[in-house]
């Protein structure tokens, strides 16, 4: 019997990547999210990296801290999942990957900041809604 360890399917892959992708936008460490769950950075490193699998569990407290609904773990899921073990993964880029472009400066991080010290979630999704917007608008220009 061979002894061997299951490569992680592309859900799973997913999900550790909105994981790492949400983490990031909130300003988090790996330490921070870790000391939030009682773990190691090191554990986290393994969840985000998909070399260990998130459990139902672990991925509602990691929700929580978060501060996302379960759903947005499995966002942008565009293709049925693959039962090969050579699934992969079909996810946005994160968010490092997907502004590196862009000079992320104090000013971007004071924003991120501010948005998240909106505690009224109605008060957040609008200031989103203008924020993307404004961002169309004048990207169109």
């Amino acid at each position: 019997m061979e002894n061997r360890t299951p490569r992680p399917q592309s859900v799973d892959l997913h999900v550790a990547s909105q994981v790492k992708r949400r983490r990031l936008l909130m300003g988090l460490s790996q330490k921070d999210l870790g000391d939030s769950l009682g773990l190691s950075f090191q554990q986290v490193q393994k969840y985000e990296s998909g070399a260990n699998r998130i459990t139902a569990g672990r991925l509602y407290n990691i929700s929580e801290i978060l501060e996302v609904q379960i759903d947005y773990f499995f966002e942008a899921l565009s293709e049925p999942l693959e039962q090969s073990e050579k699934a992969v993964p079909t996810h946005p880029k994160t968010f490092s990957d997907s502004y590196k472009d862009y000079k992320v400066t104090d000013h971007t991080i004071d924003f991120f900041d501010s948005y998240y010290c909106i505690s009224d979630p109605d008060v957040r999704k609008i200031v989103f809604a203008l924020t993307k917007q404004l961002g169309n608008y004048f990207s169109h220009r």
